[in-house]
């Protein structure tokens, strides 16, 4: 069974807060029907690059030449680096280049009464799925954990969908709702959305297929446990279909 095949027929792949980013983003008619999503996405995608970067750590301990390269590349551009660079020069990480985009419309969460409002409970248990893969401790080998294949099926997972995800802020940040200022100067603009929409757009297509092929080697490797790794992949894949049925609920009602 292909896991990036299962990957594709999910909820996580395709959702209705994916659709209605793209084709009903002017419903979002309130900066305050936003905000909610912008504070959760921002928390997501932050983890998510740690959790790349400590997959990185991860594979270098081991040693592993064939899985490495891969994956360190993936964390160098999401982070701002070589190829993820923003008009060819060194960036802030992506998630941060999301975040300013939501600032570029003040879509801000860190006031009241936003900044202590709790996270949704499927952003909690979904980021929860990110943490094994920090760090290759003691605990986590006591506990029966398996950083490097919790590893692989995150990034998987999400370098799977992440051109869906693309199209779907696309929709939402150049063709959504244009809020009227609320402040006499913006407090971040670096970079124009439409310039980071299309590199990540092109660097994610590349990702998607990288990620078809780490699938195979790890498939067709013997050291691997395949059967882990697929219900790694089944309980990432789960938990990113609640987490958008979540944002489609609190964004669009």
């Amino acid at each position: 069974m292909d896991i990036i095949d299962d990957i594709r027929k999910s909820g996580a792949y395709g959702n209705a807060f994916f659709r209605h980013c793209r084709d009903s983003a002017w419903m979002v008619t309130k900066r305050d029907n936003l905000i909610p999503f912008a504070k959760n996405w921002n928390v997501v995608t932050r983890k998510f690059w740690h959790a790349t970067c400590g997959l990185v750590g991860v594979l270098g301990a081991q040693g592993d030449d064939e899985l490495l390269p891969a994956i360190l590349k993936i964390a160098a551009e999401d982070g701002g680096l070589s190829g993820g660079a923003v008009n060819g020069i060194f960036g802030p990480p992506h998630h941060k280049l999301f975040q300013q985009m939501f600032w570029e419309r003040e879509v801000v969460w860190f006031e009241e009464p936003y900044y202590k409002a709790p996270l949704e409970k499927e952003t909690d248990r979904l980021i929860s799925t990110f943490s094994g893969v920090h760090a290759r401790t003691l605990i986590s080998r006591t506990l029966g954990n398996d950083p490097l294949i919790e590893g692989l099926a995150t990034v998987i997972v999400v370098e799977t969908i992440a051109l869906e995800i693309i199209k779907a802020m696309e929709g939402l940040f150049l063709t959504g709702p244009s809020f009227p200022s609320e402040s006499p100067s913006r407090p971040y603009k670096w970079y124009p959305n439409s310039g980071y929409l299309d590199l990540h757009s092109s660097l994610e297509v590349e990702h998607a297929r990288e990620m078809g092929e780490v699938s195979e080697i790890v498939l067709g490797r013997g050291d691997f446990n395949h059967d882990k790794l697929r219900r790694s992949v089944d309980w990432s894949v789960t938990h990113w279909a609640r987490f958008w049925r979540a944002m489609d609920r609190i964004t669009y009602g």
